[in-house]
């Protein structure tokens, strides 16, 4: 069934959070009417017509695989909706809604670049990262998580030690120590 059939058979309401579906909102924005699974497919849900609800974009992604019971909180849609009426949008942003970026919105009205800083940092700007090494007295330039190349290895190995029995040298690679990789080296066949 389509949003449009969902929305002549039970009302223009998401089933999700109880607030209105404009008719007029289309893709990407979210307000956008689409088809949810009450019960998802994920959970054994089917495409049956009885399994089958208008909700807004937002809602629905929200939703994601919970279970049939879960709600949305209105209160997290209704400024988009109040923003909807107040300026009678007909048509989805053309261009994502971070300041001075040009690309096409792809999801909650940002680009994909923006999108996924949102997800991994909670903000659109990128972190702040060191340009040197945050070990003690040490100057070299940054590589990853803030510590140059060799702070950053030690970080990484830590304290441990070679897999052959008896030595008690640090880990180089391959859970073993200097020499001891170097013979596995020396006797790989080929």
């Amino acid at each position: 069934m389509s949003a449009d059939a969902l929305r002549r058979r039970d009302g223009g309401n998401c089933h999700l959070c109880g607030l209105l579906v404009p008719a007029t909102a289309q893709k990407p924005h979210p307000l956008a009417p689409e088809v949810d699974h009450v019960l998802p497919i994920s959970r054994g849900g089917t495409h049956d017509p009885e399994n089958l609800a208008l909700a807004h974009k937002t809602c629905n992604i929200a939703k994601g695989g919970r279970p049939a019971t879960w709600r949305r909180d209105p209160a997290e849609v209704a400024p988009m909706l109040a923003e909807w009426n107040r300026d009678g949008l007909t048509e989805p942003p053309k261009t994502c809604s971070v300041a001075d970026c040009e690309r096409r919105p792809e999801s909650h009205g940002m680009c994909q670049k923006h999108r996924r800083r949102v997800v991994k940092y909670g903000t659109t700007e990128l972190p702040q990262h060191p340009t040197h090494c945050t070990a003690d007295h040490c100057d070299k330039p940054a590589r990853s998580r803030g510590m140059c190349r060799s702070h950053y290895r030690k970080h990484l190995i830590g304290d441990k030690r070679c897999a052959v029995a008896d030595c008690s040298k640090q880990v180089h690679t391959r859970q073993l120590c200097r020499r001891h990789y170097q013979r596995f080296l020396d006797n790989r066949p080929g």
